[in-house]
């Protein structure tokens, strides 16, 4: 693909970085992310959606070593209640998932961390929702693009700032 003029890819899947994990050798997601970055003429490697279980340190690692890496994260929160995520067969909890995120910007402070989050599941209560929504404060900055601006969400928990 380089050799046609190819200098950017995106890896796409709903759990990306659970790559590997079906394969009897043993290459993992960091590995595959190394051995991309080590391709001479890609300029530009990123992925899409990682999944907080499957999430670890050594891909934090390979992102922050790698120069055509993008310092990026998406990682779905999905909801705010422990009950919730159990019941969306997440397979992590509201803490364990702020730990990543606290985890990520210890490592490298300069990144951006974008998610998903789900309002209205079935089994989501109306107590939930709102103890989940009073327990972020949301921030409108305007950025200048020329001469309109754009607008940027983020959330923040505790200190923990998380850009959608």
């Amino acid at each position: 693909m380089v050799s046609s003029g190819v200098i950017e890819i995106t890896l796409l899947g709903q759990n990306v970085n659970s790559y590997g994990k079906d394969l009897v050798d043993d290459l993992n997601f960091p590995k595959l992310l190394k051995s991309l970055s080590e391709i001479s003429g890609l300029k530009r490697i990123r992925f899409i959606t990682s999944h907080p279980k499957d999430f670890n340190s050594e891909t934090i690692k390979v992102v922050v070593e790698s120069e055509s890496l993008c310092n990026h994260f998406h990682l779905p929160l999905q909801a705010g209640s422990n009950k919730v995520l159990k019941d969306m067969n997440r397979g992590y909890r509201k803490d364990e998932y702020l730990r990543l995120i606290e985890e990520i910007y210890n490592i490298t402070p300069d990144t951006s961390i974008t998610t998903d989050i789900i309002v209205g599941f079935p089994t989501e209560t109306i107590s939930a929702f709102i103890f989940f929504e009073t327990s972020i404060d949301i921030f409108v900055l305007p950025i200048p693009v020329g001469p309109t601006s754009a607008i940027t969400l983020f959330f923040l928990f505790s200190s923990v700032i998380i850009f959608i």
